[in-house]
């Protein structure tokens, strides 16, 4: 059963999810073309660059502080279940821990701006704006990417990803970062796939906590978007079968 069917078996809460995503549906998304697959192979290829001198900016404590947030830190020990999960670990510290209400991404912003003509200053920009949440897929572009339904914003839209493109299937669901592109989205990195009826449940439970808590704009408070991602994280992360993580329904 795929997550999206799923929350149309629940009430109250869950049927908001689903109709607000229903009412935002755009029939006529827009679906990258030659030239924003080849800008997006170059931007991809920088951001990929870019997060190697942004975790430079990441304090000791906050690998700590985060890793025990998301149930990696074991006796004072980062403990990693794949090479992937560091990767996560990076990416919520880049956007969660904070110094004075200010992350990684804005301090670096603020600290050592890119020249502004620069695809180091464009990928900084797209960071600032990406955003966690769960995502359904509605349907496959092969060798483009996917279009997808944000569940817990309630619109649609459509995510550059070849590899994706590849091995995803239809009403799959999972939950990671993503970051504006043009018109379109890119993920900053490893998505987790709700692979069970089990963590799908759990995850509608904190999609449900949280939906009454978005401000006047429909966004998550900066320290609400970190406890939304990270128990997300964690809860997917408790059994999570990366020997069989593949973007195909159960």
């Amino acid at each position: 059963m795929a997550l999206f069917d799923f929350f149309k078996k629940k009430k109250d809460k869950a049927e908001y999810i689903v109709n607000s995503a229903i009412e935002d549906k755009d029939d006529g998304i827009q679906i990258p073309n030659t030239k924003d697959i080849k800008d997006y192979n170059l931007f991809r290829e920088a951001a990929t660059k870019f997060n190697l001198k942004l975790g430079d900016h990441i304090p000791k404590k906050a690998l700590d502080e985060c890793g025990k947030k998301l149930g990696m830190l074991e006796k004072n020990v980062l403990v990693f279940g794949s090479q992937n999960e560091a990767a996560i670990l990076f990416d919520y510290c880049f956007f969660n821990f904070r110094i004075n209400k200010v992350n990684v991404i804005e301090r670096y912003m603020m600290l050592s701006p890119p020249d502004v003509n620069s695809i180091d200053y464009s990928v900084l920009q797209s960071k600032l704006n990406g955003h966690y949440s769960v995502f359904s897929i509605q349907e496959v572009v092969k060798n483009k990417g996917v279009v997808v339904r944000d569940i817990f914003y309630g619109k649609e839209l459509f995510l550059i990803d070849i590899a994706l493109s590849s091995s995803a299937k239809e009403k799959v669901a999972f939950a990671g970062y993503v970051v504006p592109f043009k018109q379109f989205y890119v993920s900053t990195g490893t998505l987790l796939i709700l692979q069970d009826i089990n963590s799908r449940d759990q995850v509608l439970s904190i999609i449900e906590k949280f939906l009454d808590k978005k401000d006047e704009n429909g966004r998550l408070s900066a320290n609400r978007e970190a406890s939304f991602s990270g128990q997300i994280i964690r809860t997917l992360l408790k059994s999570y079968d990366w020997e069989h993580s593949r973007y195909e329904e159960p």
